[in-house]
């Protein structure tokens, strides 16, 4: 009996170990009410040339959060829309103090306030910058943003562009479109004003990411001189509804240790009363 005892008492405390290191790590960084990622704020150089080091850029709180990469496929109203397609990670250019497609400073592109996309025909891919939930945990966020738009063509002309902002779910690998928009960017470098975007109360679980992304409305590449860019200004805060204050670590230990030596005595009290009495 007492080695079942201390099975039982061991096992108790395993299930709580693996309970408890479910949970703690997720409530181990205290994201309270309120606090905001903004891509602009977090945003950090990369630290090697032609490299991903770097990318992610961590949050304010060091854990890594602002994806920069690229993809590439249809329109809003195609059955292979681009976000959904396969993304790659930009690499730092240290000459443009941005995140490129490629070592010969490619298009797409991402800078602190905007993403680009080119027509050139070496890749004719469209930027994403993908921000993805560090909490650990299903949450509510407001997600804001703006809707400049920029052309870079030059001469004349100008430049049909969708705009997105999708959720990307990570448990069923699915897509959620939260919001579009088709523009006509004016040429020569004109900054086209947009309205601010507020989306309330947005459900994001743990490991689902946001993507904001642009696309220039076209199949293919035109002559090669021009760009377009989404002046984003990103941001998500957590809504005060959903998210409480973490306990410190060690009262999550305490807990687990609680919950397991609770959990042996019970099955003890179980396995005394179906141990048949052995009389002398």
């Amino acid at each position: 009996m007492r080695a079942g005892r201390l099975r039982y008492f061991f096992g108790g405390i395993g299930f709580c170990c693996l309970w408890g290191c479910a949970v703690c790590p997720a409530l181990a960084d205290s994201y309270t009410p309120g606090f905001v990622w903004n891509r602009s704020a977090d945003w950090v150089p990369g630290t090697v040339n032609d490299a991903t080091a770097g990318n992610p850029n961590n949050d304010s709180k060091g854990n890594p959060t602002w994806y920069y990469e690229q993809s590439q496929g249809g329109s809003l109203s195609s059955a292979n829309p681009w976000y959904s397609q396969p993304r790659s990670s930009l690499v730092w250019s240290a000459d443009t103090q941005q995140w490129r497609a490629g070592t010969q400073d490619q298009d797409p592109s991402v800078a602190q306030t905007a993403m680009e996309q080119a027509d050139i025909n070496f890749t004719f891919a469209s930027p994403v910058v993908r921000w993805q939930n560090p909490t650990g945990q299903s949450i509510l966020a407001n997600i804001d943003f703006g809707t400049d738009v920029v052309s870079g063509r030059v001469g004349s002309g100008s430049y049909n562009l969708e705009l997105a902002v999708v959720e990307y779910r990570a448990l069923t690998n699915s897509y959620d479109v939260l919001w579009t928009d088709s523009r006509t960017a004016p040429w020569n470098r004109q900054v086209q004003p947009g309205p601010s975007v507020d989306l309330p109360d947005v459900s994001i679980g743990a490991g689902d990411s946001i993507l904001f992304t642009m696309r220039i409305a076209i199949d293919q590449p035109l002559s090669g001189n021009g760009s377009a860019a989404w002046i984003d200004g990103a941001q998500l805060t957590l809504e005060p509804s959903t998210a409480a204050a973490p306990l410190p670590r060690a009262a999550y230990a305490g807990i687990t240790l609680l919950v397991g030596i609770a959990l042996a005595r019970v099955r003890n009290h179980i396995g005394r009363r179906l141990t048949p009495a052995v009389h002398g």
